[in-house]
This record gives structure tokens, sequence and C-alpha cells, in this order.
């Protein structure tokens, strides 16, 4: 660690008359797990998809590698989609949501192949090979020809964090990816960004897994009403926090 990846400055995202983020300031550090907690509806996944852009913020910065993408986030007549610098920021930018959101009509093979061929422009051979070792990687070789409705839950989601893998990004987004799984499944799914962040993949994480934040997090976040109100290890915020909403929010959880 050492390195800045990531830094949003001062986002603001509304939607209509809630405005769910209320300027927004945080760094992420090359290798570093972020973990971020709080109560539901309070900004955290609105602000990871404001990293990537899938939503865009009003205002602030949001600076990858480097540079700051919201400077060309509106190209006069350009789409989102045809514009190379957000290509180039989601392709570098792994996002994996609660839901699976995998094609139930292609197998765990093609739903991996799927975004390599497309967005990079593999070739079929190269997208199959890749996407073989992602899927290895995560323990799901046997389930290459499965299709989504043969799979349990935590398999399903695992081949949601392969189809983000293959694409090699430089920070992996994790958004209550166990939220969706029943509680015997959960631990399957834990165990793999478990192993993500030992390889040191960056992560910014929003989880309510206390465990896996206190063995696998380098730094928590705690949001709630559009704000982070506080930030420490997590050894320091489950032991110590020091804001009154840290506390209380936490006091309801650990039970």
């Amino acid at each position: 660690m050492g390195q800045e990846i990531l830094r949003l400055v001062d986002i603001h995202k509304s939607f209509g008359h809630l405005h769910v983020l209320k300027g927004v300031n945080l760094t992420v550090e090359r290798g570093e797990v972020v973990v971020v907690i709080g109560p539901s509806g309070k900004g955290k996944s609105t602000l990871l998809k404001c990293i990537n852009l899938i939503e865009v913020p009003e205002a602030g910065q949001v600076i990858f590698l480097g540079k700051d993408y919201m400077q060309n986030t509106k190209q006069r007549g350009v789409p989102l989609r045809a514009n190379p610098d957000l290509r180039f920021l989601r392709t570098h930018i792994g996002i994996v949501f609660q839901q699976f959101n995998l094609f139930p009509h292609k197998s765990a093979l093609q739903n991996v192949m799927l975004a390599p061929m497309r967005v990079l422009g593999m070739s079929k051979s190269e997208a199959e090979e890749k996407s073989l070792e992602a899927l290895e990687r995560i323990g799901l070789l046997d389930k290459i020809d499965a299709f989504p409705s043969t799979l349990s839950g935590g398999q399903q989601q695992r081949v949601a964090i392969a189809r983000a893998l293959v694409m090699q990004p430089q920070l992996m987004l994790f958004d209550e990816v166990t939220s969706a799984l029943d509680p015997e499944l959960v631990g399957e799914v834990v165990e793999e960004i478990e192993r993500l962040a030992d390889s040191g993949m960056t992560m910014i994480v929003v989880t309510h897994e206390m465990g896996f934040a206190k063995e696998c997090g380098d730094r928590m976040i705690f949001m709630d009403e559009g704000v982070i109100v506080e930030e420490a290890t997590p050894e320091e915020m489950l032991r110590n926090p020091k804001e009154p909403r840290t506390q209380e929010f936490l006091r309801r959880i650990l039970i």
C-alpha cells in the first residue's frame, strides 16, 4: 500500500428531491481493503455506483489512477457507453451487486466469457482461456457448463465474482454480495472475498459481515444519511466507536 488508486472529492448525488450523498470524500490506496458499513438506504450502494459512474454525481471529483473522470462524463452528443474514458473506468473497476444478474440462458462459462469478448475485444479462444482461469480461481471449474438455474445462490454469486475478475480490474467493489443468500451459503462467498483480500486485490466492500471486516479490512467506514460519519481500523471501530450514531448502529447489529 501507499500508492493512491482512488480519490473521491466532495461527491454529491441526488434522486429528485432526495439528497443521497452529501459531500463524500474518500481515498483508497492500492492493496487496501475498505469496509463500508451503515444502515440500509443511507447511500452506501449509491456511493459504489458513483465510483464507476453507473450513477453520475451532480458535483465532485472521481479521480481514478490520477485522472478525474467526472470531467468527461457529459460529452455533448456522446452516449456514456461510447465514451472511451468511461469504458476504461468500468473495465478497470469491477463491481459485484447483491443480485447475481447472470444471463439465465447462458452457462457459467458463457456468462464469464461475454464481457472480455464484447468489451475487451478478446477472441473466443482467449476469452475462454481467461474465463476458465477465473472460474478455477473461485473453485467452480466443475460447473462451467451449468446454467444459473441449476446453481445454488452461493455458486451464482461466485460466478458473478469470476465475471468481474476476468476483466482483471485494479479495484473491486462489492455491494452487500451476501444479502440475497440463504445463511448457510454466506460463508462460501465470504471465503472467496477473503482470498481476494489475501491476494492483494484493492477492494471496497459494503457489508454487514463483521467477521470479514475484522479479519480482512484495513479500514472501516461508517456511513449514515449520505455522509461518512466515522472511519477507523475495524478493530478500533468495533471495540470503541467514537460517534453516537456509530455506537447505536453497532449496538444493534452486534447483539
